[in-house]
């Protein structure tokens, strides 16, 4: 089989470990979302009964950069005034799983705020069932207008902000 191909394995039932790499095009350097992560997402597809659509996943440094400039550009900013360089998009800092995500969740023909988002999430980390499964963990939200930036990992306590795009 072609080596893309190959690598291209469901991690679960609705989710391909290349969703989580789009911006990488070497599949030799993709990474897997971290389990907790990845266990979110299943259920959240589960629970909604409508597509999860991963938006951003693992970024190499130079996609980060770009990403940042888009960011910049809507604030009137340089983009090295605003860029995160331990965004955990970025397989780096001594971690080898993907730690952060950006979805949008389908709703009919139209897609969930990210607060509701969120809020679907929130009801899934703070299940018994999941703590039972990977213990307390806490969550990065960054709150969109149709999406929702998610983040676990190395936190110490859960954080929110909020995006106005």
């Amino acid at each position: 089989c072609l080596y893309y191909a190959c690598m291209d394995q469901f991690l679960t039932p609705f989710f391909k470990l290349s969703e989580f790499n789009k911006n990488i095009s070497d599949p030799k350097l993709w990474v897997k979302p971290r389990p907790e992560l990845l266990h979110v997402l299943q259920k959240l597809r589960e629970r909604t009964g409508e597509s999860v659509l991963i938006t951003d996943g693992a970024r190499t440094i130079q996609d980060h950069i770009e990403t940042y400039k888009k960011i910049a550009t809507r604030g009137g900013k340089h983009w090295t005034d605003v860029i995160v360089w331990t965004s955990r998009h970025l397989p780096a800092h001594g971690h080898s799983e993907l730690r952060a995500v950006d979805i949008k969740c389908r709703s009919g023909k139209d897609f969930l705020t990210g607060a509701q988002v969120r809020d679907k999430v929130l009801e899934i980390v703070n299940s018994e069932a999941f703590i039972g499964l990977f213990g307390k963990c806490y969550w990065g939200f960054g709150v969109g207008k149709k999406y929702l930036h998610l983040d676990t990992g190395d936190r110490t306590m859960n954080a929110e902000w909020g995006y106005d795009y």
